[in-house]
């Protein structure tokens, strides 16, 4: 059929082959796929390449328009478009519709491509009495009716980005889009990042955006950025600048008063809306477990299935050999009690080797967590898809919300940790479950993450998430009043890496190639690394520990930055001895971006802003890397300023077990002294000394008798690092100077050290170490 010219704004339409329209209530798009590339020659080759590296997120239909022309059909033989005629500008779209055809792009005024399911699509249309197809017609028609309304209409601004924020604001459900109006492309998405969206932009290439990181990288850009949630982008076509606008994130005030039951049933109320909302009028799935958050939605489902149209089946996996998994042993337990129809996708070693050649590529990571969690839930896809499913339903974000975390047990501020979880939860989850199920042609939902229910949980109490013997208190009291066994209830989590054997098995399948890790075995897949990170550089343990991990996990380490603050008594930076890590940059051949600071409180975090920019324009850094172990005062402020750089944040000791952390660094092969001590039952002793096993059996005692932090957490003491696995040479310190404050204070100040050759194996060829101390007494 030919669109009617009256659907477009002044384009030329070209004739595509759409299927006839349905008489459905709902009509729906979803699970598409889109992009869009500016200021580039080769615009339309480049779309045409990012549409068919990421054509199972939408098989039902192409389009794609220009400055002057919009063609749409259902595959690209179809399309007719002409390479002379396509120009600089291009915008991409791959449609999977569950219920109706509307082939994007759709262009009135602008035009837009998106990615969406908004659930309250037709109450806006209602309120706003605008005539709309589907979810993605109304967005378009319902910014340009208050962009216009609003009068504005600059070329780029705040002032259209404030106005698409406040449509945004109204919307319920997930999404992530690109809107051209006149010289302007705007790109958003929902603010938790649930679908997602990635971008780039260079004076040489110009400007382009993609669902997926990998169409971007086929066509050889290389600065590749995942958009953050909480900002809206407008490229300018003419000047080819970036403007950005902040979005306002949820709250954790007011806290909500009344009992835990009163809490309890307003949050079961939310969760079944979120559910309900959800469900699709076709035959759908659930990724179940067994555990309590996809039994909770599975149950609810079951509720929800009394009314006529709502059918399901749940989907576990695992690696089932002589034992089966964990998980697929409690998915079968309660489907029987529940009456939920199960089918589980059992899985032997050679294919988790097959599927690990699918599954490493598609999410673009080697972390081994990541992976293993991917590919349970990629295994569980496959059998959805042989049964014909499009819709799945995940258990995804409970356990950020309502504290379900083993390292919750040792935090000192749940409330902000939850906030953080959520804040960062687009980071670590939900682009690799989006680009899992969507290869398999399955839109994934996530009830708990629906925006109304996580502003309502994170105001839910920290004693009602959490206590000494449990976590995720009030989602259990949910259960229980549910009707759910206790055995589910009242189940510990385990991770669905291990409760399906996955971790199990990548870690034989390494032992069995001869890697020395599981990350080592993973990069055969996949030869990049993760990202380019930049570490914020103390010269203690915990800076090198951390720098440490992430280069064992296949992040790429750039640089460091060290902030030297002149502030002895500084919230947020080491002082003692920064003076050398300039030493230490050179000890591992790595480049050191120095930064001075007055260490004013607050006014030091825009000395660490300018370091981290710098680090970012002239490394071409994706995040940052904080040893932080359990401060929120220092973890917070490093956050909102990589937030506002657009820039990710890894912090992998967080609420690690400080006398783990401990014996880790020595079994890794660190080597570090104590360069200030400050608490009752430390003296000057300690400083100097490179610190060793019984050393540490000596500060686990005096924990254990006067509450004494094992790792230094709380201004104890203060560590410079002199050796490690990733020195090429080894730190010689072979002069010191000792200050004792007092009887338990004391600091030395390095003044002669040196750099020594390690031979092939790590072994010192020369040392004059200076050691004042045979023994802390």
């Amino acid at each position: 059929m030919r669109f009617q010219a009256a659907y477009l704004y002044p384009l030329k339409t070209f004739i595509c082959r759409q299927r006839p329209s349905e008489p459905k209530t709902q009509q729906k798009e979803n699970m598409c796929s889109i992009t869009g590339f500016f200021n580039n020659d080769n615009a339309l080759d480049h779309t045409f390449d990012a549409l068919e590296i990421t054509k199972n997120r939408g098989l039902d239909g192409i389009g794609i328009c220009n400055d002057d022309e919009i063609y749409r059909a259902e595959d690209f033989d179809s399309l007719g478009i002409r390479q002379e005629t396509a120009g600089k500008n291009v915008l991409g779209h791959r449609l999977h519709s569950i219920v109706n055809f509307v082939l994007q792009p759709i262009v009135y005024k602008g035009r837009m491509v998106a990615n969406c399911e908004i659930y309250n699509w037709k109450e806006l249309a209602q309120k706003y009495g605008i005539h709309a197809k589907n979810d993605t017609d109304l967005l378009i028609k319902l910014i340009e009716m208050q962009v216009f309304n609003a009068g504005s209409t600059a070329h780029l601004g705040n002032g259209n980005m404030q106005v698409i924020d406040d449509v945004l604001s109204q919307i319920i459900g997930v999404y992530a889009f690109a809107y051209w109006l006149n010289g302007t492309v705007y790109i958003a998405r929902d603010i938790v990042g649930i679908k997602p969206l990635w971008y780039t932009n260079s004076d040489s290439d110009g400007f382009a955006f993609a669902s997926e990181k990998k169409a971007l990288a086929k066509n050889r850009y290389t600065d590749i950025r995942e958009l953050n949630p909480r900002e809206i982008l407008a490229y300018d076509i003419t000047t080819g600048t970036i403007e950005r606008y902040n979005r306002e994130f949820f709250s954790l005030t007011p806290q909500h008063e009344g009992s835990i039951i009163e809490v309890q049933e307003k949050m079961q109320r939310l969760l079944e809306n979120a559910v309900s909302m959800r469900i699709p009028d076709e035959r759908f799935g659930i990724l179940f477990s067994g555990g309590l958050d996809s039994t909770i939605i599975a149950y609810m489902c079951k509720l929800l299935g009394r009314v006529p149209g709502v059918d399901f089946t749940c989907y576990t996996a695992g690696l089932c050999e002589v034992q089966l998994p964990p998980d697929i042993e409690y998915a079968k337990r309660m489907a029987d009690e529940l009456g939920l129809d199960l089918k589980i996708k059992s899985i032997g070693m050679e294919e988790v080797e097959n599927y690990l050649k699918e599954v490493v590529p598609l999410v673009e990571d080697t972390n081994v967590t990541k992976v293993g969690v991917a590919l349970t839930m990629y295994a569980a896809c496959i059998a959805a898809k042989e049964d014909g499913i499009r819709v799945m339903f995940s258990g995804s974000g409970a356990d950020e919300l309502l504290a379900g975390y083993d390292r919750h047990k040792r935090s000192t501020d749940i409330d902000r940790d939850c906030y953080a979880d959520v804040l960062k939860i687009y980071e670590k989850n939900t682009y690799r479950d989006d680009v899992v199920s969507m290869n398999n042609n399955i839109e994934l939902r996530v009830p708990y993450l629906d925006k109304r229910f996580v502003d309502f949980c994170l105001k839910i109490p920290s004693a009602y998430k959490i206590n000494a013997e449990q976590n995720k208190l009030i989602l259990r009291l949910l259960a229980r009043e549910l009707g759910i066994p206790a055995s589910v209830s009242q189940r510990k989590k385990q991770a669905a890496q291990y409760g399906s054997r996955f971790d199990k098995a990548i870690g034989r399948l390494a032992k069995r190639a001869g890697c020395r890790t599981k990350t080592d075995y993973l990069r055969q897949f996949y030869g990049q690394p993760n990202l380019k990170l930049g570490v914020l550089f103390s010269s203690g343990k915990d800076s090198n520990y951390a720098m440490h991990i992430m280069q064992q996990q296949n992040y790429s380490i750039e640089c460091l930055i060290t902030i030297k603050s002149q502030n002895p008594d500084s919230y947020m930076f080491h002082t003692p001895n920064i003076d050398l890590a300039r030493l230490q940059a050179e000890a591992m051949e790595l480049p050191l971006i120095e930064e001075l600071t007055m260490g004013e409180k607050e006014k030091e975090l825009d000395d660490m802003k300018n370091a981290i920019i710098r680090a970012k324009n002239e490394f071409a850094i994706d995040g940052v890397v904080t040893g932080a172990l359990y401060s929120n005062y220092q973890r917070e402020r490093i956050e909102k300023v990589c937030d506002e750089l657009g820039l990710k944040v890894f912090s992998p000791l967080w609420h690690i077990d400080q006398e783990k952390e401990m014996y880790q660094l020595l079994d890794r092969g660190f080597e570090f002294i104590f360069s200030s001590v400050a608490a009752y039952g430390l003296n000057k002793n300690w400083v100097g000394h490179i610190i060793e096993k019984k050393d540490i059996e000596k500060l686990v005692k005096l924990n254990e008798r006067i509450g004494l932090n094992v790792a230094g957490e709380g201004g104890e003491f203060e560590s410079f690092v002199t050796d490690g696995p990733m020195y090429k040479k080894r730190i010689d310190v072979r002069d010191f100077d000792i200050v004792e404050l007092d009887e338990y204070t004391a600091k030395i100040t390095i003044t002669n050290a040196v750099l020594v050759d390690k031979d092939q194996n790590g072994n010192y060829m020369q040392s004059e170490q200076k050691d004042i101390n045979k023994g802390i007494e």
